[in-house]
């Protein structure tokens, strides 16, 4: 893996105890073993560390190709100011954000896999969940001016304007107190 992709995640990296971890969350889905790859850090993003890692699941008897995608809390302090004040904890901040518009939204979501709040199995507090492929937005160089974006066709790019808008309105019609993220108010 080129040195600009590795984080200090990679060097300490417990495939093991994540295949145990991860089986252990999804055994009432029928999952018997899970077998996990090398990780893939995604380029761009500042605030946190996100690997995927490619898994070959057993399910039922059967062997998937799979991927996760694991956020753990990074070593440093964090870029922002704390969000809420119930925890300092980055990653089960956006865990109890995930859960609540996966379970009261209609807002797209990556399916939730598990949230481990002490550093037994990673290091630190980290949450899985399932991979989603898509395009992701680079920040530098802005996607604007570079990448899928900036190279699309007008329709394609009209196409995605429209699905952002239309995902900005559905965040918009959450019922946050339903969704639980009353935690986020000061």
């Amino acid at each position: 893996m080129p040195d600009h992709l590795r984080s200090p995640l990679d060097e300490d990296l417990d495939l093991r105890a994540l295949e145990e971890w991860l089986v252990d969350r999804l055994s009432d889905d029928g999952v018997e073993a899970v077998r996990l790859a090398a990780p893939v850090r995604p380029e761009g993003g500042y605030s946190g560390e996100t690997l995927i890692l490619p898994a070959v699941v057993e399910k039922d008897g059967r062997e998937v190709e799979d991927r996760f995608v694991v956020r753990r809390e990074p070593p440093e302090a964090a870029i922002y100011p704390a969000q809420s004040p119930t925890t300092t904890v980055e990653v089960e901040l956006q865990w109890r954000v995930l859960r609540g518009l996966e379970d009261h939204s209609e807002v797209p979501v990556a399916p939730s896999v598990g949230f481990e709040p002490d550093g037994k199995v990673l290091g630190g507090p980290f949450f899985v969940t399932g991979f989603v492929a898509g395009d992701i937005p680079r920040e530098d160089p802005a996607y604007v001016v570079e990448g899928f974006y900036a190279e699309a066709t007008p329709q394609r790019r009209r196409a995605m304007n429209e699905a952002a808008a239309q995902t900005i309105a559905t965040v918009n019609r959450v019922d946050w107190m339903a969704a639980g993220l009353g935690h986020l108010v000061p």
